[in-house]
């Protein structure tokens, strides 16, 4: 599979130069929409494939890319895995049920349902389905998560404060990758604030990214030492680090929970905010809907929590208007 992607990576981006090209014909694009399609094989309802000839095409199979190289990195964990208990140790995580008698317990699940909006998923998966797919969220389970090994490699930002517990929503079919190996910044990831690894206070704007499953989605709770945030209230793709003197990005939002009504939880003797409020209207002039935060190191973040959903049908229809 490594070379497959190979192949269409470099395919993509032979048609990104040509659509960047005044001069180039509708043929030419059929002829390396070919070679995509010939190292990537897809399905549609079609006699023929359609010719990826806009950028907005090109960045969507990108997207499809990236998704294949994070599952490959993952493929690894069901090779010679015969049971379950075998399938579970091959994550290199402690998972721990996190029950109504904990301390953190009841954050959590605040936090889940203060911030959950519409609940919308995305049941399609990798090839189709339409983003914003309605259903609602039911909490079925939280679990505190301990990857081996990612202490030393967190510890690098043990300097950092204004510490944060931020929502990520994923495809179920990287989950054990993710695991594994913990959030990537993968090579053609990107989005409207640059190539980072994208976390949001709202269960609502990270929800709209589970993919994969119409009945149960898996999302993360992340641990990000933010320190001292560059703040934007436009896009910016360019973006592959903070500015000079600052340690992470946020992209303001119109809506935000209220910050100076926040909890905090203690991890490793740290003290973590974990917002606790409903949004609130916030009149920046912003052209982000919700709060996105980007940090641009890969160990810049640490996997606390693993929580698995159930999906209800609501019939209501999602107009998320910004997306990573």
């Amino acid at each position: 599979m490594p070379n497959q992607i190979s192949q269409g990576i470099e395919a993509l981006e032979a048609i990104e130069t040509a659509i960047n090209r005044s001069r180039t014909t509708k043929k030419k694009l059929i002829e390396l929409s070919n070679d995509f399609y010939q190292a990537i094989p897809m399905s549609s309802g079609y006699a023929t494939l359609p010719v990826i000839d806009t950028q907005e095409m090109v960045d969507e199979k990108f997207e499809l890319m990236t998704l294949m190289e994070q599952v490959s990195a993952g493929m690894t964990l069901s090779l010679g895995a015969s049971d379950v208990d075998t399938q579970y140790h091959s994550l290199s995580t402690e998972l721990n049920l996190v029950v109504p008698q904990d301390a953190d317990y009841g954050l959590v699940h605040t936090y889940f349902e203060n911030t959950k909006g519409r609940g919308t998923f995305n049941g399609g998966g990798w090839n189709g389905g339409s983003r914003g797919k309605a259903g609602t969220f039911n909490l079925k389970n939280i679990f505190s998560a301990e990857r081996n090994h990612e202490e030393a490699t967190f510890n690098a930002f043990d300097h950092l404060n204004n510490r944060r517990l931020l929502w990520h929503g994923t495809n179920v079919a990287v989950v054990s990758a993710i695991l594994k190996s913990g959030l990537r910044i993968m090579p053609h990831s990107g989005g409207r604030v640059g190539k980072g690894i994208y976390l949001a206070d709202m269960h609502e704007k990270s929800g709209g990214y589970c993919t994969g499953s119409d009945s149960t989605v898996i999302m993360f709770l992340v641990e990000a030492p933010l320190g001292n945030m560059h703040e934007i209230t436009r896009d910016d793709s360019s973006l592959v680090a903070p500015p000079s003197g600052f340690d992470s990005v946020r992209a303001k939002g119109t809506i935000s929970p209220d910050e100076t009504r926040a909890a905090y939880l203690t991890i490793d003797g740290k003290q973590v905010m974990v917002p606790q409020t409903k949004p609130i209207t916030v009149n920046n002039g912003s052209s982000f809907h919700h709060n996105e935060y980007l940090v641009y190191h890969e160990h810049q973040h640490r996997i606390r929590y693993v929580l698995e959903f159930e999906i209800g049908s609501t019939g209501n229809s999602s107009d998320e208007d910004d997306d990573y």
